[in-house]
């Protein structure tokens, strides 16, 4: 009685284990079944300085296992459950046919979407740490998390709509590269995809040449984004006018110099008859430059034109019809310098000498000047004039 006893439970205990055991063994397929009925990924874009974040929902078309996803091309279906969309992201298909992995296993979803890259942009599909120096001047280039470089595709010149495939690993709910390397996603169920829309950036180098006004600076950079305009502050220099550069500045797409032009101002050579008659125009001559004199026109009785100073009683610099350069920003006044007909004495030349009036009570000029032996230069000593007295009257 007490065996038959304890064979029922026995029995009983058996039956319970086994229930237990194929329950258990249920609920783990069941559970394998769940994992990867469905989920979520996200597509994140950023450029042309605004963002987008799919979220797109996968789901199976069928009941089909683990082992059916694994050794099986199997179809799911794909749609845009929730997205801030700033690139016109589209999915191009409603249902995708998974491929084979690097290890023979249908795990990968290939999901086709196209987007609008914005001009002067480039794509990217990595995620980018450094950029290399825009002195390079290349398009897309740039270093990985590994420190090597590589090329991204080419920039665009307008906005322009791409197509790519977003490769899901519906295994590891993970997600790769066309090529195989994998992008960044998180350890969830969620994965995400990072494109990075990049505008490069170039360097343009100001040449503004000798003679001009940047401080101590004759150069300088400016780095500017691609189809952006270069724009530095003005130069100045000296006697000129800045003209503007030698190179289009706008819409830039690589590296370059640029040197500056520059106008010569025009300033004037004033003529004076100093003591003549007549009138004689100015003449414009360009700062820098050499210009040949105008012919003198104006006339004095009894007197011989013998040439230009830059002072009334200065010495003849220059002849008539000499060539001169124009040095200064002010412009330049030239005076006639007279001689007497018949006089030899050059009265432009005399020297202070005390002396010179010696024995003298009186000297009176053509206005009344009289003669003060504090003044013996040639300040005074010269031939009197209306608008300049001096002790001789010329007669």
């Amino acid at each position: 009685m007490k065996k038959s006893k304890k064979n029922r439970i026995l029995q009983c205990t058996t039956v319970i284990l086994l229930f237990l055991l194929i329950f258990g063994q249920a609920l783990k397929l069941h559970a394998a079944e769940s994992v990867y009925k469905s989920g979520y990924m996200y597509f994140k874009l950023s450029g042309g300085d605004k963002n987008s974040t799919i979220q797109i929902h996968v789901w199976k078309t069928a009941n089909f296992t683990h082992d059916d996803m694994k050794n099986k091309a199997m179809l799911w279906n794909v749609e845009i459950s929730d997205a801030t969309n700033n690139h016109s992201v589209k999915l191009l298909k409603s249902q995708v046919t998974t491929t084979k992995d690097n290890e023979g296993d249908y795990y990968i979803l290939p999901i086709p979407i196209s987007y609008v890259v914005p001009a002067n942009h480039e794509v990217n599909g990595q995620t980018l740490t450094t950029e290399l120096d825009e002195s390079e001047g290349r398009c897309g280039l740039y270093v990985s998390q590994s420190g090597s470089k590589y090329y991204s595709a080419a920039c665009v010149d307008n906005d322009t709509t791409k197509s790519q495939y977003l490769m899901v690993n519906t295994a590891q709910v993970g997600l790769r590269t066309v090529d195989g390397y994998r992008y960044n996603y998180t350890t969830g169920s969620r994965a995400i995809v990072t494109l990075t829309l990049k505008r490069p950036k170039y360097k343009v180098t100001f040449n503004a040449g000798t003679g001009t006004s940047w401080g101590s600076a004759t150069t300088k950079t400016a780095t500017v984004a691609r189809g952006n305009t270069a724009s530095i502050t003005a130069p100045t220099k000296t006697g000129y006018t800045f003209a503007g550069w030698d190179k289009t500045l706008t819409n830039v797409k690589s590296s370059f110099t640029t040197n500056a032009k520059w106008t010569a101002n025009n300033y004037p050579c004033n003529f004076y008859a100093n003591g003549g008659i007549g009138t004689m125009d100015g003449q414009d001559i360009a700062y820098d430059s050499t210009a040949t004199l105008k012919k003198n026109t104006f006339q004095r009785t009894g007197y011989i034109f013998a040439g230009w100073s830059t002072e009334k009683r200065g010495k003849v610099i220059y002849k008539d019809g000499d060539s001169i350069k124009m040095s200064s920003t002010s412009g330049i006044d030239l005076y006639a310098i007279w001689k007497k007909k018949g006089l030899i004495s050059d009265f432009t030349n005399v020297e202070e000498d005390e002396g010179m009036f010696y024995g003298d009570e009186k000297l009176e000029g053509g206005n009344g000047t009289v003669y003060d032996n504090r003044h013996t230069t040639s300040d005074y000593a010269h031939t009197d004039e209306e608008d300049d007295p001096g002790y001789f009257t010329g007669k």
